[in-house]
Formats: C-alpha cells, sequence, structure tokens
C-alpha cells in the first residue's frame, strides 16, 4: 500500500489569480510591502470556507467602527486599541478585492460598496480620535478639529 503525497500549495498561480496587476510596483509601501502579502495568507484561509468579498467588506466596516469606538473612549488604551483594529481593517481592506478576483465576483456593486467604507472610515476616524481628545481634556476646539479634520480627508 502507497501513500500519494499532497500536491504543494502553488503561491505564485495563487497570487496572479488574486492580486491586481503589477502588485509590486503599485500602491503604497505598506501595500506592497505588508497588506497585500498578509491578505494573501488571509484569503487562502478564508477562501475555501465561502466569504464572499462583499462579507469581507462588511467584516471591514465592523472592524473600523470598533476602532472608532475604541477612540472615542479617548485613553491611551482605547487609542492603542483602535490601531490596531485599524491595522486589521487595512488588512481586510486588501482581503474582500483578493476574494472578488480569485472568486469571479469583481462587480461595480462591489466596488461602490469598498468605496462608501473607505470614505465613511476616512470620515469617522478623525472624528472619533478628537472625540475622544475632547472626552479627556473637555476642550471644545477638538470636535471642530475633528470635523474639519474628517471633512478635509473624505474632500480628498
Amino acid at each position: 500500500m502507497t501513500s500519494q503525497a499532497k500536491p504543494e500549495f502553488d503561491w505564485g498561480a495563487f497570487a496572479a489569480r488574486c492580486l491586481k496587476p503589477d502588485p509590486h510596483r503599485l500602491g503604497t509601501w505598506t501595500a506592497r510591502r505588508w497588506g497585500r502579502p498578509l491578505a494573501l495568507r488571509v484569503t487562502r484561509v478564508v477562501a475555501p470556507w465561502g466569504f464572499s468579498a462583499n462579507s469581507a467588506t462588511i467584516a471591514a466596516c465592523l472592524v473600523a467602527f470598533l476602532a472608532c469606538i475604541a477612540f472615542c473612549m479617548g485613553e491611551l488604551s482605547g487609542l492603542t486599541v483602535g490601531c490596531m483594529l485599524l491595522h486589521v481593517w487595512y488588512l481586510l481592506d486588501h482581503v474582500d478585492g483578493q476574494l472578488a478576483r480569485l472568486q469571479g465576483t469583481a462587480s461595480l456593486d462591489g466596488t461602490a460598496l469598498d468605496y462608501l467604507m473607505h470614505h465613511g472610515v476616512q470620515l469617522f476616524v478623525p472624528q472619533a480620535v478628537c472625540f475622544g481628545l475632547f472626552c479627556n481634556t473637555a476642550v471644545t476646539v477638538w470636535l471642530f478639529a475633528g470635523a474639519a479634520w474628517g471633512g478635509g480627508a473624505l474632500m480628498l
């Protein structure tokens, strides 16, 4: 009786299906060096479970919402947890696109959902940070700073 060896996983083929064209040249340094490579490993784990790209986008949105709640606490522990959650959000933001390309489900609706999530994060994270500072210091200018920062980030 002979046992057959399991075929080795082909990372190159998997990456070619999941990544955008020219992923090692285009995008930010963090996306090229950290976000996309780590997201590939997460995508490989969650893809067999049947997670859709939209479910990954919604999960990313929920993680960003939790980060905002942490930032609103106005304490160092809240800032630390919020920053860690934003790293998870950034990772999931790459996973959603990789799942869409892997599953062949990329669509304008999914892109619109992803953009809506990005714009929400850009608007609400600065407001949450400044609200936390307001709660910690009772200085009203932080509320205006949060509105200006969030609005400015959204306009960019």
